[in-house]
């Protein structure tokens, strides 16, 4: 996987018009990674689609506020740079576009992989002091309330580790 591959986020920068530090960023990326896998182990999610999704569902945003192409843009960032670095199945690469084109959407799935995407990023909104709607969540295991508190404490911790 391409977790901090010096190329992938070479191949990232170059394309980036949002800071690589602020709030859809490394840090966010990462934190909707590791959200993602512990989610996935609940929800029988594919891990290497959710572990993907953390990587490109952000990486071509063109600003930090409203952005309503950026889900696309992930997506075929994503189909652009399979090969290379994410080595995703044909099947499991279209659930991954399917996951990054609609993530902002405000929408709920059945499909657990989507959803689990989904949830691994609305749980990291503790990082812009939301607290997630439940409602907003696709999977059972998102909805738990240690679960929740667990994912925003990731935000809170990073937060505190900064100001160190």
């Amino acid at each position: 996987m391409i977790i901090n591959a010096p190329q992938f986020l070479s191949l990232v920068r170059k394309n980036l018009r949002v800071s690589i530090d602020g709030i859809h960023g490394i840090r966010h990326w990462e934190r909707v990674y590791r959200i993602g896998s512990v989610l996935s182990n609940r929800t029988g999610a594919d891990l290497q689609v959710v572990q993907a999704f953390a990587w490109v569902h952000d990486a071509r945003r063109y600003t930090d506020g409203s952005d309503p192409g950026h889900g696309k843009r992930g997506a075929i960032f994503a189909r652009q740079i399979n090969d290379q670095f994410l080595h995703l199945t044909h099947d499991q690469l279209n659930i991954l576009c399917i996951a990054c084109t609609s993530h902002s959407g405000g929408d709920t799935t059945e499909d657990p992989t989507v959803g689990t995407c989904w949830d691994a990023d609305r749980l990291d909104l503790a990082r812009l002091s939301i607290e997630p709607d439940v409602g907003m969540l696709s999977t059972v295991a998102a909805r738990d309330e240690e679960f929740i508190c667990w994912a925003c404490s990731l935000s809170a911790e990073e937060t505190e580790s900064r100001y160190l």
